[in-house]
């Protein structure tokens, strides 16, 4: 009887995901087909692609030094001109803000690469506490954190009026840490939206909300919150026990009044 032989297949061998060669995902579209399961699809793809920032900014020294921020901490960053006031009022510079922040969130596909992109006002400035080394890796922990829940939204800084549910965790990542709550808050200084649902997000706050839908962008997501269960309140990086810079905000950003203005108030 004759003997079948198997010839041995050796393993694939395998490698780290530092040893991946990421230049075919530079072209913007190069991961939309979606994970591959492959080491360095994930590597190249979601380790090491920058999350998207959209800088909303008339330029000049607080656009171009929010942009020279954002860019050394690791995002890809988009400038955003604000559609103008109708009127130097202060309802008309809430709505010109509201209405640049929908045009944004229109812009906002979803990605399997990008499952947050994050909108930024060019008055921000990085909490004293957090070392810029160790804010992408605060920022991805904080992702994985809130994609474990439903939360449509993720808080890098917000202001004084906060409200948490449920217990608060803390983040500890290369040395640095911070607090991770379920929150409602105001302030859009600096807030993450996921991407599968930026399209659809104003529509549903709208409808929620009826009538009290505000000329404030930052009211209406802070009303919202408060009629959602608590799976859809919002991660905020920060959360209840850290405490800020400024008396004004919690989070990883805070609105630097000391250097900037801010831009929503008539003298």
């Amino acid at each position: 009887m004759a003997t079948a032989v198997v010839a041995a297949v050796a393993a694939p061998t395998a490698y780290p995901p530092s040893a991946c060669d990421c230049a075919w995902a530079a072209p913007p579209t190069a991961c939309d087909g979606g994970d591959d399961g492959s080491i360095c699809w994930r590597e190249c793809c979601i380790s090491r692609r920058a999350p998207r920032a959209h800088l909303i900014t008339d330029g000049g020294e607080r656009g171009n030094r929010s942009e020279a921020l954002l860019r050394r901490l690791g995002f890809d960053v988009r400038l955003v001109r604000p559609i103008a006031a109708a009127r130097d009022t202060l309802d008309a510079r809430l709505l010109s803000q509201r209405r640049t922040q929908q045009a944004i969130l229109a812009t906002i596909a979803p990605s399997p690469a990008r499952t947050f992109e994050y909108i930024f006002e060019d008055d921000v400035a990085l909490h004293r506490t957090v070392p810029e080394a160790s804010l992408m890796p605060l920022v991805r922990a904080a992702e994985a954190h809130a994609l474990t829940s439903s939360a449509p939204l993720l808080y890098l800084g917000s202001c004084k009026t906060y409200e948490t549910a449920g217990s608060t965790a803390q983040l500890v990542v290369d040395g640095a840490n911070a607090g991770l709550a379920k929150c409602a808050v105001l302030c859009t200084h600096a807030v993450g939206v996921r991407t599968s649902e930026a399209a659809s997000l104003v529509a549903a706050v709208r409808t929620a909300l009826g009538a009290r839908w505000s000329v404030a962008m930052d009211q209406n997501l802070f009303r919202w919150t408060r009629k959602q269960p608590p799976e859809r309140w919002p991660s905020c990086v920060g959360g209840a026990k850290q405490v800020p810079a400024p008396k004004c905000c919690r989070g990883l950003f805070y609105q630097d009044r000391k250097a900037f203005a801010s831009t929503i108030k008539v003298s």
